[in-house]
């Protein structure tokens, strides 16, 4: 009789324990966005010219359409000579735009709808998808950068994030920033107002010195009329010469 009480009792801790909310910890539902690939992985080198390298592994299980879309475009040589054709400092660098004349392409005939992921976050050096207004995917993508040396702390604070928190609510978006999702923020920059809204599909692993000369360009507004709304673009051309799709 001992034994079986013994045995209900624990039963009944458990089936508690399991109806208590907590926060996951982040072995649980996290990827290191900032481990290095494992060898033979397949990764990008993007050549800017001028630049460097920047090279980035591929998230495919959170993200599989934007990486089969995004490497496949790269080995048809889609994104030769074509620019980082907006430029935001502490915010993104924007490329993947089809040429003049040209019509916007994907590998799926009308895109891919954005695979928003809770495991993975839009810290700086992150790879993510760009949706147009028919909130369908198709070649632009975007870096996230932020100058650590400058990074300003008060934008992950306590107070910040749940300002963030109250702009995803007032857009219909229900999330909270875990503590250890502020914690990497804090530590390695970010754009925290794009999660859960995009697709990321790749981090930078090598380059971040790249991207942040990318990001240090002269910048001309496109709508000098209108100075609140950021849409600038470099004074002197920044072209991808090459993305190369390599195993590491």
């Amino acid at each position: 009789m001992k034994i079986l009480s013994l045995a209900l009792c624990l039963v009944m801790v458990t089936a508690i324990l399991a109806g208590c909310k907590r926060e996951p910890a982040p072995s649980e539902y996290d990827i290191d966005q900032f481990a290095l690939p494992q060898s033979g992985e397949e990764i990008a080198v993007i050549t800017v010219g001028g630049f460097g390298d920047i090279k980035v592994r591929f998230f495919p299980s959170e993200a599989e359409y934007a990486v089969q879309n995004f490497t496949e475009l790269a080995k048809d040589g889609y994104y030769d000579g074509t620019k980082f054709h907006r430029v935001f400092e502490n915010f993104i660098i924007h490329g993947g735009r089809p040429r003049d004349g040209e019509e916007k392409r994907s590998i799926f005939t009308n895109g891919a709808y954005p695979e928003v992921s809770d495991k993975l976050h839009h810290y700086a050096g992150a790879l993510t998808m760009i949706k147009d207004q028919t909130n369908r995917q198709f070649s632009e993508f975007a870096i996230v950068h932020t100058d650590l040396s400058a990074m300003n702390k008060r934008d992950y604070n306590n107070a910040s994030f749940e300002k963030y928190e109250n702009m995803f609510k007032d857009a219909g978006i229900d999330y909270i920033f875990p503590a250890h999702v502020r914690d990497r923020y804090a530590q390695f920059g970010g754009t925290p107002t794009l999660d859960r809204q995009h697709t990321i599909f790749g981090q930078v692993f090598e380059g971040m010195d790249v991207l942040n000369k990318i990001a240090k360009v002269e910048v001309i507004s496109l709508m000098p009329d209108h100075p609140d709304i950021e849409e600038t673009t470099p004074v002197n051309d920044v072209v991808i010469e090459s993305i190369r799709i390599v195993n590491y």
